[in-house]
């Protein structure tokens, strides 16, 4: 591995975005994305990635149990209207994935002209009012 794939590999670490990282260690734009991919697709890039998210991992002190005891409290409060349903949502994602609780998920549709299915969730503040 040359210097130049280790660098992408640390960066790849930083917000796991292979396109992001590839520019940032230098390689060029208009091919990054495929970079990208190439290069997660070797096993010494590949390696030293799971290798550089475990010390993360480690430092941070990431395990499923704290990020699903972060989840449930995220999601106690947004149904109880403490804190907003999506609050730290995201983040709590990115922490899942870095600590390989939630795998990073890709959507497919058996059909690539099919219509995506959509779920939306709506709180009717009136409503629960009424219920209490």
């Amino acid at each position: 591995m040359n210097a130049k794939q280790r660098r992408f590999a640390e960066e790849y670490v930083v917000d796991h975005n292979g396109t992001a990282a590839a520019i940032r260690a230098g390689y060029g734009k208009p091919r990054a994305r495929k970079t990208a991919s190439e290069l997660l697709h070797r096993p010494d890039v590949a390696q030293l990635v799971t290798e550089l998210d475990a010390e993360v991992t480690a430092a941070l002190g990431i395990d499923a149990e704290k990020v699903t005891a972060l989840m449930w409290e995220y999601a106690q409060g947004g149904l109880e209207g403490r804190v907003p349903a999506m609050a730290g949502a995201r983040m709590l994602e990115a922490l899942a994935e870095i600590g390989g609780v939630l795998n990073a998920r890709q959507s497919t549709t058996p059909d690539p002209f099919a219509e995506p299915v959509v779920f939306t969730l709506h709180f009717d503040r009136d409503l629960e009012e009424e219920l209490d």
